[in-house]
């Protein structure tokens, strides 16, 4: 899911505001060290999850499996296809607020 803002935003405003709003979920401010970038990782569980990736104005979330473990041991793809819907709905949960906050 993509979504323009047309609010200023940073990265860390963002990621403080999802934790205060999602308080059931581990959300943690994360970096990428290969490719130079921030994320925010919303966990809901060690198998469905959302990252959240802001470039310029652009907002993008995608679905994930949070834990590196599971997803080394399972296979991303493979256990994609089983939780998808959850990932989904996650995905469209958090959407959903970032529209009201920033679009």
């Amino acid at each position: 899911m993509n979504i323009i803002a047309t609010k200023p935003i940073t990265m860390e405003e963002m990621f403080e505001k999802v934790k205060l709003q999602f308080p059931q979920y581990k959300v943690e401010l994360k970096k990428n060290p290969l490719m130079r970038f921030q994320y925010i990782q919303v966990s809901k569980s060690s198998t469905v999850g959302c990252w959240i990736r802001l470039k310029e104005s652009k907002i993008t979330l995608v679905g994930a499996i949070p834990s590196t473990f599971i997803r080394a041991m399972f296979g991303g793809l493979i256990l994609i296809a089983f939780i998808s819907g959850k990932l989904k709905r996650l995905t469209a949960e958090l959407g959903g607020y970032l529209k009201t906050q920033y679009e």
